[in-house]
């Protein structure tokens, strides 16, 4: 996720236009969504085989973080990502500083607006991953 979200989607965006850039990044979600859910899926579950009930504290944390990290990937790969694809191809160009109409201005909005909620999940999922390993170390 670090790789992916922190370097190479910066680095193709830097070097095409943004519908190139688009379209490329494009080709990696449907695997990389999938990929996210299944990665999270298989942590909760393997984690949920090895607990020892009743739970203590940091056991209970590392659920939370566990359950959090699968219910937003969830979300991102089944809600969000549909619409994203179904908003975005409806655009024409995202190249364009205007839009050539008022309804392509406000697909736009809806792309960025479900983009930037996109974005947030996965920014919560790789923070959840952080502090999993962190506390991994630590404990």
């Amino acid at each position: 996720m670090f790789m992916f979200s922190i370097i190479v989607t910066p680095v193709i965006f830097k070097n095409n236009t943004r519908d190139a850039a688009g379209s490329i990044v494009g080709y990696l979600f449907p695997v990389y969504f999938p990929f996210v859910v299944g990665v999270s899926a298989l942590s909760l579950l393997s984690y949920l085989l090895t607990l020892s009930w009743p739970l203590m504290r940091l056991q209970t944390i590392i659920l939370c973080l566990l359950v959090s990290a699968f219910i937003f990937s969830m979300l991102n790969f089944t809600v969000i990502h549909p619409q994203v694809k179904k908003v975005k191809a409806k655009v024409h160009s995202f190249d364009k500083s205007m839009p050539d109409t008022v309804d392509e201005g406000l697909l736009r909005k809806k792309f960025k607006r479900l983009h930037q909620i996109s974005v947030l999940l996965n920014l919560i999922i790789l923070a959840d991953g952080i502090a999993l390993i962190v506390i991994s170390q630590r404990f």
